[in-house]
């Protein structure tokens, strides 16, 4: 998905335009301590069995304290995600903090969320400074927010991405500034899972996951 809607703002069919392969979504065992949401991994060791791989297009590890995503196929993206047990009556919060390391510094990488009815939803940034939002259903694609030059980003450095999860929508924010709103009722979707999504020829490193849920 290389940079797939930073010159689009209208529903397009992504992989047609641009021609990328999309690699199936892979999921990590699930486990009981975290299906509600309760999770805190500082990715020291691999407790919570994130997936791990190593071929000729990915090597994803835990490693040195974080969790590694070494993307190398410049014509596909990249998404791991844990599916989680979504109360409709709490609202969530999540952390994470993600770097870029190396690679493509106009490709996006940042949080998947899998959403019910065969939609996803994805929260990314690129090394250049700029930050998009958008919604998947098959292949077809709708922006939020399109590709945007902003001040949040924090190039070369680590970037922390929030999110409050309740009532119908999921809030963004990247290092406290708000980036924008995903609207659930909108499609008749609910939150199903959370991941990472890494684009192109890149690799990140991510700090930790942070997540709870509340009462509404």
């Amino acid at each position: 998905m290389k940079k797939r809607m930073k010159f689009l703002t209208v529903l397009v069919l992504a992989t047609t335009i641009l021609g990328c392969k999309n690699l199936p979504a892979l999921k990590s065992n699930e486990l009981s301590e975290v299906k509600n949401f309760n999770i805190n991994d500082e990715f020291d060791n691999n407790k919570y069995k994130w997936y791990e791989e190593k071929n000729k297009e990915i090597e994803v590890k835990v490693a040195n304290g974080y969790y590694n995503i070494d993307h190398k196929d410049e014509d596909s993206s990249f998404q791991i995600y844990k599916k989680f047990d979504f109360k409709d009556d709490k609202t969530y919060l999540g952390e994470t903090s993600i770097r870029y390391e190396k690679g493509n510094t106009d490709e996006g990488f940042g949080i998947y969320f899998g959403l019910s009815n065969k939609r996803q939803a994805y929260f990314e940034i690129d090394n250049l400074g700029e930050v998009t939002i958008f919604e998947d259903e098959g292949d077809k694609t709708s922006t939020i927010l399109d590709w945007t030059k902003t001040e949040a980003v924090n190039i070369n450095d680590w970037n922390i991405f929030e999110f409050i999860m309740g009532k119908g929508e999921i809030q963004v924010y990247l290092n406290n500034y708000k980036i924008g709103t995903i609207n659930l009722k909108l499609n008749k979707t609910k939150l199903t899972e959370v991941g990472y999504d890494v684009n192109g020829k890149l690799k990140v490193n991510i700090d930790y996951m942070r997540g709870k849920s509340i009462k509404n």
